[in-house]
Order: C-alpha cells, then sequence, then structure tokens
C-alpha cells in the first residue's frame, strides 16, 4: 500500500518478503502457493473475479474445506460467467453490425478489450445493464479516438467536433462519409440509453452522457 518515500513500509516490505521466501518450502501445498502468488501480486491489486477463480482451485485442495461452501462458491462463479459470456455475445453481434473491421479498417479492434475494461468497474450480477452501456461507450470512444489521433484530418475534425457539440441527426449532412456512421451510432446508443433510463425512472441521467461525450 506504500508510495515512494516510505521507508517504514519499505523496510517492513522488505522483511516480510524475505520471511516468506524462506519459510515458503516448509509450508502445506496449498499455504505455499498462496505465499508464492501473494509475493509475486499483491491480492489487491488484481480483480476480485478473478481472484476468486484463482483462490477456488486452491480452496478445493484444503482437506478441510466446506463442500457446500465450495458448491456455492463455483454455483456463483459458474452463473455470473454465463450472464458475462451473454452480454459478451451481445456485445459482439452490436460490434459486427457495426462493421468495423470494414468501415473504420484504420482504427483498432479492441472490443474484447473494452469488455473485460468494464469487469473491472463492476462485475456483479445486477449491473448487468450498466455493463452494455459502457462498454458500446468505450468501444464508440476509442473509434472516434483513433480518428483524431491517426485518421481524421484537421479540417474534418473541426466539423465533427462542431457536430458532436451540436448534438443533432441534422448535422450529418456535413460529415464526411467514414464519419457518418460513427456519428449515427453516437445518436443512436443515446437513444438505446434514454430509453432504459426513461423506464427506470431516471431520465435526468441522460444530460451526463450528452456532457461527457
Amino acid at each position: 500500500m506504500m508510495i515512494h518515500g516510505e521507508d517504514i513500509l519499505e523496510e517492513a516490505l522488505n522483511f516480510t518478503s524475505t520471511n516468506l521466501e524462506s519459510i515458503v518450502t516448509q509450508l502445506n501445498p496449498s499455504l505455499a502457493s498462496q505465499v508464492k502468488y501473494t509475493l509475486k501480486q499483491a491480492l489487491h491489486k488484481n480483480l476480485p473475479r478473478l481472484e476468486a477463480r484463482r483462490y477456488i482451485s486452491i480452496y478445493e485442495q484444503n482437506p478441510l474445506h466446506s463442500e457446500i461452501l465450495l458448491t456455492l462458491a463455483k454455483l456463483d462463479f459458474n452463473m455470473l460467467q454465463t450472464l458475462h459470456q451473454k452480454e459478451f455475445g451481445n456485445i459482439c453481434k452490436w460490434w459486427i453490425e457495426m462493421d468495423v473491421s470494414k468501415k473504420f479498417s484504420f482504427a483498432r479492434d479492441r472490443i474484447v478489450e473494452c469488455c473485460f475494461w468494464i469487469l473491472t468497474v463492476y462485475y456483479e450480477p445486477q449491473y448487468s445493464q450498466a455493463r452494455k452501456m459502457t462498454t458500446k461507450l468505450i468501444a464508440i470512444i476509442s473509434i472516434i479516438d483513433d480518428i483524431y489521433d491517426a485518421y481524421g484530418t484537421i479540417d474534418e475534425l473541426e466539423v465533427f467536433s462542431k457536430a458532436i457539440e451540436r448534438w443533432d441527426i441534422k448535422s450529418l449532412d456535413d460529415l464526411p462519409d467514414y464519419m457518418k456512421l460513427i456519428y449515427t451510432t453516437v445518436l443512436k446508443t443515446f437513444e438505446e440509453i434514454k430509453q432504459d433510463m426513461t423506464k427506470e425512472g431516471r431520465f435526468f441521467t441522460l444530460k451526463y452522457y450528452v456532457k461527457e461525450v
């Protein structure tokens, strides 16, 4: 948890690491594997769901483990994993329908990375809708980022920026062909979110979407 310059914590880290390394061969296999792993990767610096999956295997090797608890952990993990896979399938279908590889050949195909990013923010089942929205937004923004950084001309980018500021489908006529699709997608995604938020009685959140974009 330390930052640079915290000498006491630096000394504590060296002391504990050295001692753990010296006794690891004397520990039972289950505990030894946990110690070796933690020396490389601190628990709080990894993703909770990845840590859960890793620990299920470790806990299973413990002769004193609770069979009921282990079964519950596996069931919980598999059910949530199934939900994540379904969400990922829907996002990939949306991405393929956009025909990103052909219509934005200059852009990085980062849809898997985008899906994974969102799982680092919230992986719990109740946030399924939020994951869908945010993954689409990050994927769209990654394309826009590549347009600005690697493909668009200054003149095109100025026109695109003004179109975003106007937030009006009529602005479509001013854009180059390759920008029309991404602009339409931004507005269409907004409409999807608008419908969902209206159903949930959270229409007020939409202004934040527009402002951030």
